[in-house]
């Protein structure tokens, strides 16, 4: 249903953990909430405005259409064009895609519609909202991430986008220790490095716990050329040897059930995308036995 917060203290730092991944409407009131004036009575006056509109617009929950079966992808800027190509080879198989922007909060939305039965499926290209949060990167998800696919029983495709790369601009609390490392800017607030072979490895046993409690069909791929536009080959980021120790050290704490299958490819080639479309067409109808 339509929700909105007016609040005079709906500022950034608490919204996050206020409102997690709902769908909220929050607007910022300039006045406390006090008395009473003018000032006051026409920002309440918009509140209500909104919550009408949005009454007026929406649908009733139960009239949303599923047709086709719905796979949920992720992506983000580095691996716009791998979801893309996803997105593009699974319609043609008569899906219906989902695609949420793994910045943290996107992800939790996609494990809530997983955990209410809406995703008949998952390619998961940018699950790097662990690692993030395991080391107070911008983009993250909460150590509950992945969590939902322990409850339900969903075909998933695993891809390890992202989860080498991390920001250091102006905004990251912590940014005096990756500040000194390689750096790709982006713009005036974001410049994005890499997590360490050390970073990599704590984190390898975080997300083979996580894989190993997965209830439905599972398939893990890796690119050998770069996880991301941003680290590929002639970038200063480009550390293969640093993903591979990823890699092996999550096939370490893996259940013995679980392969990785690594393609001679970066993430945003083309050949990354087949196989990532051709193990979820292998592994759904599985699912829906």
């Amino acid at each position: 249903m339509p929700k909105v917060i007016a609040a005079p203290a709906a500022v950034p730092v608490y919204l996050d953990r206020w409102f997690e991944a709902s769908d909220i409407v929050v607007m910022q009131m300039i006045l406390e909430i006090a008395g009473s004036n003018d000032v006051l009575s026409h920002s309440i006056g918009q509140v209500a405005g909104v919550i009408s509109g949005m009454v007026e617009e929406s649908k009733p929950y139960a009239s949303l259409q599923f047709p086709r079966p719905s796979v949920a992808i992720t992506e983000i800027g580095f691996s716009a064009k791998c979801s893309q190509q996803v997105e593009r080879l699974l319609e043609a198989r008569g899906f219906q895609v989902y695609t949420f922007h793994a910045q943290g909060t996107s992800e939790r939305a996609m494990e809530k519609l997983i955990s209410q039965g809406l995703m008949d499926g998952v390619i998961h290209i940018v699950p790097a909202g662990l690692i993030e949060q395991m080391f107070g990167g911008n983009r993250a998800g909460g150590m509950e991430l992945l969590d939902a696919f322990a409850g339900r029983d969903i075909p998933l495709v695993f891809a390890p986008s992202c989860i080498n790369l991390t920001g250091c601009g102006p905004t990251r609390k912590n940014r005096e220790k990756y500040v000194s490392r390689p750096q790709m800017p982006m713009d005036g607030l974001r410049t994005m490095t890499r997590y360490n072979e050390d970073e990599l490895k704590e984190a390898a046993p975080v997300y083979a716990a996580k894989l190993n409690k997965v209830k439905g069909p599972l398939r893990i791929l890796a690119p050998l050329r770069g996880w991301s536009s941003y680290d590929k080959e002639g970038t200063p980021l480009y550390n293969p040897e640093q993903d591979r120790a990823f890699i092996e050290d999550l096939k370490k704490h893996l259940d013995p059930r679980i392969s990785i299958a690594c393609v001679d490819a970066n993430l945003e080639d083309i050949q990354f995308a087949e196989a990532l479309v051709t193990s979820f067409l292998e592994i759904f109808p599985e699912a829906r036995s």
